[in-house]
């Protein structure tokens, strides 16, 4: 660990402890995400079994959770002002009193209301932390994106079996307690280890460049491919308990392969942080963006009595794409925005991001009420995913590596020129 922040420790603002604040950030997307979602992915059978909700319903309990998105507007512009470990903090707090709440509900509009207040939680925790990490790791920024966001996704790999064992053992209304408490307990060591950003040392070159954004149709291609990107997300991960149910897999089995979803994911955002100190977003986006259509178009294979291998075939592969999309696709915002205001930026790209998935389980959910299948939903997901591949695959390959910088930028070897190749960085 110590060598691979080696890199990261050079040009930061930090200065001193960078592994403190980065395992913060970690554990804070761990949480927020590991519980909001995976963890609350083996409550939708126990839930369906209990009161005979419809799928549609059921997928309402996830579109719920995302349509808090207007809160990280609210979370972008407060980090300026009352900062980091503020913002997280209150986050922590709502998503856990939300959590509590759970053991009480009886009736789809209580459940509903209760996950609109997880959501809020979760996009207070989760919002700051590329804002964090884009402040406070200026080199290496794509991996330092992988290493913290992994957390969101190793979150899943933990407490979506744990939720699943605790739900076996005492039921889903007194295991939403238990989760409660470890999100106060995880939270709290999360602001303890959280520090907000420290000033430039006087001693570091820095680089005064214009301020500039990409051109108007990148980010609006971006904050498209994010939408349909992010849609395809939530309607998988938020059916898949359902839809390894449905192959004929017992409980346990599905917390197990959910699991292993959620490890999938964690390695895929590590190594997407890495390939994109590597490669530029022309390529990487494009390659996400081939890999997520046709894994959506193989989800129509997992039908009753599927086999475990073509199970294991669409699933991990899909968890790589869950968990390589959110640097990838965060990595290519940052190299269209100044850094002085990406902390806005990126709020209004999380709203598009959390519009997908907010849309996305409820549509799902009604889709396969309506026609016993979910073929058609997958089918048109990867077909709009094909298509925005092509576009920005056809479009974006003449983008002027200069076309964006950041004001502030530390002059340094490891500086890459915004959409550049690997073997530009040197001629700076």
């Amino acid at each position: 660990m110590t060598a691979l922040l080696a890199p990261l420790r050079g040009n930061t603002p930090l200065g001193t402890n960078t592994l403190a604040p980065l395992v913060g950030l970690f554990l804070a997307g761990f949480l927020a995400f590991g519980i909001g979602v995976y963890a609350f992915t083996q409550f939708l059978g126990p839930v369906q079994a209990e009161f005979g909700w419809s799928r549609a319903t059921l997928g309402g309990l996830m579109s719920a959770f995302w349509a808090a998105a207007p809160s990280v507007l609210l979370a972008a512009y407060a980090v300026d002002r009352i900062g980091i470990r503020w913002v997280i903090g209150t986050g922590v707090v709502i998503e856990a009193i939300g959590i509590v709440c759970i053991a009480g509900v009886s009736e789809p509009k209580q459940f509903l209301a209760v996950r609109l207040a997880m959501g809020i939680g979760k996009c207070l925790m989760v919002t700051p932390i590329p804002i964090a990490t884009a402040r406070w790791f200026r080199v290496r920024t794509g991996l330092a994106y992988g290493l913290v966001l992994s957390g969101w996704h190793v979150g899943g790999l933990v407490l979506a079996p744990l939720a699943s064992t605790w739900i076996a053992a005492v039921g889903w209304r007194a295991a939403s307690l238990r989760l409660a408490a470890l999100m106060l307990c995880g939270g709290l060591l999360t602001l303890l280890l959280i520090r907000p950003p420290a000033p430039v040392s006087a001693g570091l070159a820095v680089a005064r460049v214009r301020d500039a954004y990409a051109r108007p149709w990148v980010l609006a291609l971006i904050g498209t491919i994010t939408v349909v990107y992010y849609a395809g997300y939530a309607t998988f991960l938020s059916q898949l308990s359902v839809i390894l149910r449905d192959v004929g897999l017992t409980p346990r089995v599905v917390g197990s392969l959910t699991g292993s979803v959620a490890l999938c994911a964690s390695l895929g955002t590590v190594a997407a942080g890495v390939v994109t100190q590597r490669i530029r977003p022309f390529a990487t986006v494009g390659a996400l963006l081939v890999a997520a259509g046709v894994l959506e178009w193989g989800t129509c294979t997992l039908h009753a009595g599927a086999s475990v291998a073509t199970v294991l075939l669409i699933l991990l592969p899909f968890g790589l794409v869950i968990g390589g999309g959110d640097p990838v696709l965060i990595e290519a915002l940052r190299c269209c925005t100044p850094l002085a205001r990406y902390n806005r930026c990126y709020g209004w790209w999380y709203l598009a991001c959390l519009a997908g998935l907010a849309v996305a389980p409820v549509a799902a959910g009604a889709v396969f009420d309506h026609f016993g299948s979910y073929d058609r939903i997958f089918i048109g997901l990867a077909s709009g995913t094909a298509c925005l591949g092509g576009l920005w695959l056809a479009t974006t390959r003449s983008t002027d590596p200069e076309s964006v910088q950041d004001e502030d930028r530390p002059i340094a070897p490891e500086v890459e020129p915004r959409f550049g190749t690997a073997a530009q960085k040197g001629g700076r």
